[in-house]
């Protein structure tokens, strides 16, 4: 099922961002992880724009694949639409989280999905909705400050400010992703979304808006370093970059209170050589409890998806970190 409603293109933008990128300091930099991909991102980007982005494709050969390597696209479900959404009651029963029947899914850019009692969803979109679930069993988001490093196509900024309306969202990436995220969350927000045209001019974490959604470059974060936040949120982000680079990202946001992270903690395949694909050195568990000696790991557990199968070698871990109180 698909929509005809299209994310609008603005292809001065991403080239802003691009070109503020090239100004940022060498650890803002794509990984090796995604600089193949990011250039063939951007190269389609230029000649095709962001029409039908959400649908998948079929043919290997097709360069619109790319926007699946960061959960842009929406594929059809494996199941039918209430076996679909009695699995996601098995995962998510007992959650204080919202009832996802009150958070539909957006048809904009041509995703495939179901329809369940007169509303749409996509498998994707109930892919977020469980990592909702499991934060919710920590923390209460209402009015909270959510910083997300790593958002991809920003749907789980979206499902968030569905939930919790009163909450206020900072989503930070490398573009073209950060691009990919602003339109998409532009197309579906309105006026809750903040984007990069205003964002980029922000010199203090005290020009966010609160109850509102902005859009930031990853070279942002210095913007935050000693503001008090609530959660950091990087979810399939921190494993493709190396540990230094992740280490710097966890020091630019030690005031949150808690952090969620879901992550490979295994770590990432790493690459023969630079230039191939991989990391250059896995970001694992251990990289995390250095970085977050100020923590307490709450709780670790398997992180579930709304497929009765999951796809060969996911080894994806949920886990929720808050800050240790000060000795007295």
């Amino acid at each position: 099922m698909t929509d005809r409603k299209q994310v609008d293109d603005d292809l001065p933008l991403l080239e802003q961002m691009l070109s503020d990128h090239q100004q940022a300091g060498s650890i803002y930099q794509t990984t090796n992880y995604w600089a193949d991909k990011n250039a063939r991102l951007v190269e389609y980007l230029r000649t095709h724009g962001l029409v039908n982005f959400r649908t998948p494709s079929r043919d290997p050969a097709d360069p619109r694949r790319v926007f699946t390597s960061f959960g842009a696209t929406d594929d059809e479900p494996q199941l039918s639409p209430d076996a679909m959404m009695k699995l996601l009651q098995r995962h998510s029963g007992g959650s204080p989280a919202r009832d996802v029947r009150f958070m539909p899914a957006s048809k904009v850019g041509g995703p495939l999905g179901f329809m369940f009692r007169g509303r749409f969803y996509t498998t994707s979109w109930l892919n977020y909705y469980l990592r909702y679930v499991y934060v919710s069993r920590f923390i209460n988001l209402s009015r909270k400050v959510i910083i997300e490093i790593g958002p991809g196509s920003g749907k789980q900024a979206h499902l968030l400010k569905l939930a919790h309306p009163n909450c206020t969202i900072v989503v930070l990436d490398i573009p073209p992703q950060s691009y990919v995220a602003n339109q998409y969350l532009s197309a579906v927000l309105g006026d809750d979304l903040i984007g990069y045209d205003k964002t980029r001019n922000f010199s203090s974490a005290a020009d966010f808006i609160p109850g509102k959604v902005h859009v930031l470059c990853n070279w942002q974060i210095e913007i935050i370093r000693n503001f008090k936040f609530d959660l950091l949120w990087n979810a399939a982000s921190f494993q493709e970059m190396e540990p230094d680079v992740v280490r710097h990202y966890l020091k630019a946001c030690s005031k949150a209170s808690n952090v969620y992270l879901m992550e490979t903690m295994t770590g990432q395949t790493v690459a023969p050589s630079a230039g191939e694909h991989g990391v250059l050195k896995p970001t694992t568990f251990e990289t995390y409890r250095s970085a977050l000696k100020n923590y307490e790991l709450q709780d670790m557990f398997a992180a579930p998806l709304a497929t009765p199968i999951h796809p060969i070698n996911y080894h994806y871990v949920d886990s929720f970190w808050s800050r240790r109180s000060p000795k007295s």
